[in-house]
């Protein structure tokens, strides 16, 4: 998939145990040329992930199986994830949350729900940084 801008599309994993959140942020990403993988869980995103080796990460903090931080520091674990933004995109609020999810590796805290144009913005700062690397 080609982005619109004429770049190589950005890879997104996005994962919820949300379905209706999954399918919404699917159709968001691929509307700005973004190739999108899904998962349902922590444990399906640990498996899918490196299939994709995606460029953004935008994960449910509280999912059944294996929940997103112990996700995300398996991932951040992994050679490809250097240069990977980690998004918690979650219900959950407060302090020890924000915490929390530093702590585990994300470098953003997006709280449900939010404006696409949070994501947008970290599908732009991919693309710049995409083109810096090309010239």
């Amino acid at each position: 998939m080609q982005a619109i801008s004429g770049m190589p599309a950005v890879r997104v994993l996005v994962a919820d145990d949300n379905t209706d959140v999954v399918e919404v942020m699917q159709c968001l990403f691929e509307s700005i040329g973004c190739c999108v993988e899904v998962a349902n869980d922590g444990q399906e995103a640990v498996n899918v992930a490196p299939k994709l080796e995606p460029e953004l990460v935008v994960m449910d903090i509280d999912m059944p199986v294996l929940d997103g931080c112990e996700a995300a520091k398996t991932l951040r674990q992994q050679a490809w994830s250097v240069g990977t933004i980690f998004v918690a995109y979650t219900a959950l609020t407060g302090r020890q949350i924000v915490e929390r999810v530093k702590k585990c590796g994300f470098h953003e805290y997006v709280r449900k729900p939010a404006p696409f144009s949070r994501f947008e913005a970290l599908v732009h700062r991919i693309r710049q940084r995409a083109g810096k690397r090309r010239t």
